[in-house]
């Protein structure tokens, strides 16, 4: 399986080039460099890395046709480079619709003509603006302030005409507020938390926008890693489809100061901004919907602060009896936690005498690792567990 992604480089794309690499991936890497958020780039030496502008025709011609020796064709593109960020793109509108827009288009184009089996393309929940009043569905009518949700949105319109006409299997995905490793630290608009926590090393007060009441959808890079390659791997399923990936709670930026100082009130608060939206939340009906996973694991105000477990088929339920106002903390069930280091046929004799459910793995310092049930352990107990 050879993989292409763009903008691979930077914050959440090279965090997927790091995930498809250890899955066995060829991965090419397209970045040109050019964003001012980074401080640093995070190129793999393990893939193929190739400096170019996504919107150079001939030059992603090149990279579709393999043209170094043994590549084999590109099977899934994620498509990241973009010239991202409301400030930014207010300053250079011209230079934001050139990536946003014609460089989606090259990409798409040299994806039709070389029968790549998946696109992933990555959009914004900016789209919906002022006007949608949260939880935020995908098929509200997206309400755009400035260039770059501008260009996001006819980006995903455009992923839109080539699944339709073309039968490129094609899935958008919304992101929220994603944070985590590798986050870009400059700038007005860098992410929060990020912000936070190298103010907090440094000593200084905590800069806060506004009131600091306003409510994000904050979401971990590594589920924005697991969405991309959930939409691959069903992309033939879902094609055309804008899919939010969110975590379907919300947390003030007060709360998120709160919790990274302890509780230590040394902030400083500044203006507003204009133009920005008091709240986001997903809805992230879809996301359940196009997910085949059994369970779900529902963590707190902090990545590893697990709330409980909830089965598929309770929150399918909840979304068919339109219960979306119901908090999925209200759908989950108790957790039972065991180490990653227990011995097999030990974790089997923890189970009920039916055998159902699963547990939470955890590692030595209580992070969380994944799920395991009964009939996955039977299965390496007989020999038929394949990875």
């Amino acid at each position: 399986m050879r993989s292409l992604v763009t903008g691979g480089a930077g914050f959440i794309g090279s965090h997927l080039v790091d995930k498809l690499l250890d899955m066995g991936h060829q991965v090419t890497v397209v970045d040109d460099e050019s964003s001012t958020c980074n401080e640093k780039f995070y190129w793999n030496d393990k893939a193929w890395n190739v400096r170019a502008d996504i919107s150079d025709a001939k030059l992603m011609e090149q990279v579709f046709s393999c043209v170094n020796d043994g590549m084999p064709k590109i099977d899934w593109v994620f498509h990241f480079a973009a010239h991202s960020r409301i400030q930014p793109a207010l300053q250079n509108p011209i230079g934001c619709v050139q990536t946003n827009v014609l460089g989606t288009t090259t990409l798409l184009q040299h994806a039709r003509v070389h029968g790549v089996k998946a696109f992933i393309n990555s959009s914004t929940s900016s789209s919906y603006g002022l006007k949608n009043k949260p939880p935020l569905r995908e098929d509200m009518t997206p309400d755009c302030l400035n260039p770059y949700s501008v260009s996001k949105v006819a980006a995903e319109n455009m992923c839109k005409m080539y699944s339709d006409l073309f039968d490129l299997n094609i899935v958008n995905l919304r992101y929220f507020n994603v944070y985590g490793e590798r986050q870009p630290l400059k700038g007005t608009y860098a992410p929060v938390i990020g912000l936070f926590l190298e103010q907090w090393k440094r000593g200084e007060p905590l800069t806060i926008v506004g009131d600091g009441e306003q409510r994000r959808d904050f979401t971990h890079v590594r589920d924005v890693v697991r969405a991309n390659i959930a939409a691959a791997e069903r992309a033939s399923d879902i094609s055309g489809e804008i899919i939010n990936v969110g975590t379907g709670t919300n947390h003030s930026v007060n709360q998120v100061a709160n919790m990274i100082t302890n509780g230590v009130h040394d902030f400083e608060y500044i203006p507003p901004r204009p133009a920005e939206a008091r709240e986001t939340l997903a809805d992230i009906s879809e996301l359940i919907v196009s997910n085949n996973s059994p369970w779900w694991v529902v963590l707190g105000d902090k990545v590893d602060k697990i709330q409980g477990i909830a089965k598929r088929e309770k929150l399918l339920t909840a979304i068919i009896n339109r219960n979306k106002s119901a908090l999925i903390t209200e759908l989950c069930e108790p957790v039972e936690y065991i180490p990653e280091m227990i011995k097999i046929d030990k974790l089997l004799t923890t189970f009920d005498n039916d055998n159902k459910g699963v547990k939470v793995v955890v590692d030595e310092f209580g992070g969380f690792v994944g799920l395991i049930g009964a009939e996955a352990i039977l299965s390496v107990l007989a020999g038929w567990w394949k990875k």
